[in-house]
């Protein structure tokens, strides 16, 4: 499943992309000089490195999309709203658990994925808030994201 905008008004953002990025809508996205997808963020590090990495530059979840073969351009981001995102691990959550963008695996070295997230303990490994409690067999989660660069995003970066 596609990440995708349930409710709220999305905020959008106009940023910079380069020619060679690949993003669709859905994914996270986060400022690097211009826009990259998830999965391009700094991942040397355990799965609390990746997810911070990200936050700390966090714009919000793409709204366009931009291919390889498209020269640079600019794309829209959203920069709030509550979205349907996948997670990596099913169990049962609260409203208000943070959320924060999952890896391949949890192993060193993983990438982030461009649409799954995983709980997270604190905010600044957060890109958004659970919005409707979860039971152990959901497979997805309603998170009202925050874009960092925008809106304030889930706290300073750390």
């Amino acid at each position: 499943m596609k990440a995708y905008l349930l409710r709220g008004d999305p905020q959008p953002i106009i940023v910079p992309v380069a020619a060679a990025a690949v993003i669709y809508p859905g994914d996270l996205v986060y400022l690097d000089t211009t826009a990259k997808a998830a999965e391009n963020v700094a991942h040397a590090g355990a799965l609390a490195v990746t997810q911070e990495a990200l936050h700390d530059a966090f714009l919000g979840v793409a709204l366009d999309q931009h291919l390889a073969s498209m020269p640079a351009g600019f794309i829209r981001v959203a920069s709030e709203g509550v979205w349907r995102f996948n997670i990596a691990a099913t169990t049962a959550k609260a409203i208000g658990q943070m959320y924060g963008v999952a890896t391949v695996g949890s192993g060193t070295g993983d990438a982030a994925l461009n649409q799954t997230l995983i709980a997270t303990a604190t905010a600044n490994l957060s890109v958004g808030r659970l919005v409707k409690p979860t039971v152990a067999a959901d497979a997805t989660v309603d998170v009202r994201i925050r874009g960092l660069g925008v809106c304030g995003g889930m706290q300073t970066m750390a």
